[in-house]
């Protein structure tokens, strides 16, 4: 039935230890882009690149290589972590008939794609037809091409196809959106921003590119931003997710970013959902709250085990070192609803582990950010909670948890 599909999504045991597996044709594509290469010069090349990463890198061949051998597998598993947490989500909602029909997106816009990573995971959306890649870097387009398009030229066309999906490129989006008016700026059903935002210059960057961002995205459609779980990928996040909620509007850069003469601002008919990772719309109590110490101290975070490509380096050689890699995540995923749309300020009976599970001797102690905007660690016991006990221990940090079962 509909409820039991419903509980075994909500109490699904996320592998947050097991890797998600990229398709095998794409490591085809990475073996035989890597063939020729030394797998420790690129790890060591990607050891540069991070120490310059916050200071305007431009990515070259060379360092586009080490960011795609040392970077995409773990960034895949994030992202297709963050894409299952976000269709659970949408179905749920759908369910609760919060969501009008199922999301079945058609156009994508990736902001900073570097090699095409969230377009691989966006995959899992059949219904993906087209997909455009906001990539400055002409090094990372060609990689782009040689993994999403398995392209043998070197030579970078704007415009190519994979299967049923056209592939587009272009550098930034001040030259995407050049000369359009907002309201006709062109429209996406999934926007990712992921990793990408952290390489921008400053915070009035960030908000100029979200705000464009949220510009663009389809009415009912999903923008996701991810970043590192670091204090300052935490902090970007936080940011953006203050600022999108906020319903900062892109009329007012568009003068400054896009040199066009100033416009009027048209009403609002749409505004912005979280549906991942909180339930709720309210301010984040982990950011904006009094949390200060214990387990809360590190803000909103996740984290997943991922593949990797290169092993860690070492004297013993490529192939011998772990091929695993933990990567800390934090992420923001919002719907663009009517405003009209009561089901935005309804509180939800669900919340989600924001850290993973104290088990004792015949107790679980489980720290949820509940549907209404609190943190509240709550305390299920094999004598008084017997069809809750079993779940709660196989609970997962990340996972979701309904309030109304105690």
């Amino acid at each position: 039935t509909t409820e039991n599909e419903n509980e075994e999504l909500i109490f699904s045991r996320i592998p947050v230890k097991t890797p998600p597996p990229i398709p095998p044709a794409y490591v085809e594509r990475l073996n035989s882009l890597f063939s020729g290469y030394s797998l420790e010069k690129l790890s060591d090349d990607y050891e540069n690149i991070e120490n310059r990463i916050c200071n305007g890198l431009v990515y070259g061949w060379r360092e586009s290589l080490a960011y795609t051998a040392m970077s995409m597998l773990p960034a895949y598993g994030v992202i297709e972590r963050v894409m299952t947490d976000v269709n659970i989500a949408l179905k749920l909602q759908k369910e609760a008939s919060l969501l009008g029909d199922e999301y079945r997106p058609k156009t994508m816009l990736d902001f900073g794609s570097g090699p095409g990573t969230a377009v691989v995971a966006g995959r899992g959306w059949e219904s993906i037809q087209s997909a455009v890649l906001i990539e400055p870097s002409t090094s990372m387009w060609e990689i782009a091409q040689k993994l999403l398009l398995n392209a043998d030229t070197n030579e970078p066309s704007d415009r190519e196809y994979e299967e049923d999906i056209e592939i587009r490129w272009q550098t930034s989006l001040p030259r995407y959106l050049k000369g359009v008016h907002p309201i006709d700026f062109p429209k996406f059903d999934l926007i990712t921003a992921t990793f990408s935002m952290s390489e921008l210059p400053s915070d009035a960057a960030r908000t100029v590119a979200i705000s464009l961002l949220w510009e663009m995205l389809a009415p009912q459609g999903v923008l996701i931003v991810v970043e590192n779980g670091s204090t300052r990928g935490i902090e970007i996040v936080q940011k953006l997710r203050k600022t999108v909620l906020a319903g900062i509007s892109c009329e007012q850069f568009y003068d400054d970013v896009l040199l066009e003469e100033h416009v009027e601002e048209a009403p609002k008919s749409y505004m912005p959902q979280v549906i991942a990772p909180c339930t709720h719309s309210r301010p984040c109590p982990l950011f904006e709250g009094d949390f200060p110490q214990g387990r809360y101290r590190e803000g909103c975070h996740f984290s997943q085990i991922t593949d990797r490509y290169v092993t860690i380096a070492s004297s013993r050689g490529q192939g011998r070192g772990r091929r695993l890699k933990r990567m800390d995540y934090s992420y923001i995923a919002f719907r663009k609803v009517a405003a009209a749309d009561s089901s935005v300020s309804r509180d939800s009976a669900l919340g989600r582990l924001v850290r993973k599970p104290i088990l004792g001797g015949e107790h679980v102690l489980l720290d949820v950010c509940q549907g209404h905007g609190g943190i509240e660690r709550v305390p299920i016991t094999k004598k008084k909670h017997k069809h809750l006990y079993r779940k709660a221990r196989k609970a997962t940090w990340g996972g979701l948890w309904r309030e109304e079962n105690l």
